[in-house]
């Protein structure tokens, strides 16, 4: 009984960690929601490298659901970062990015 309920959490562990893989990412598509906590690694990659003046303090919060509307994707992003006086601010942003994961824009 003890090692049921030891074995118990860490299937149901799996299952959700297989079920959350398969749902958002198909083989074929290049935008997605990565593991564990839903980035889309873009947008990440864009704040970090060309959008923030202060890359490391970057701090994801909240990812909303990515949607696919005709050729573009979107998703709703929220994150802390250092602004440019030097405090730390919390921003949300909706990004689109084109089929190939460019961000095309920001809103």
């Amino acid at each position: 009984m003890k090692n049921l309920i030891t074995l118990l959490p860490i299937t149901l562990f799996f299952i959700a960690t297989f079920t959350y893989i398969g749902c958002d990412k198909n083989t074929n598509d290049v935008v997605y929601h990565e593991f564990p906590y839903g980035a889309v690694h873009q947008v990440e990659d864009y704040m970090v490298q060309e959008y923030l003046m202060h890359p490391d303090n970057y701090h994801p919060l909240d990812w909303g659901r990515l949607e696919l509307i005709e050729d573009t994707f979107r998703v709703h992003h929220t994150y802390r970062a250092m602004a440019v006086d030097s405090q730390m601010v919390t921003e949300s942003m909706t990004f689109y990015l084109d089929s190939v994961g460019t961000v095309i824009k920001i809103w």
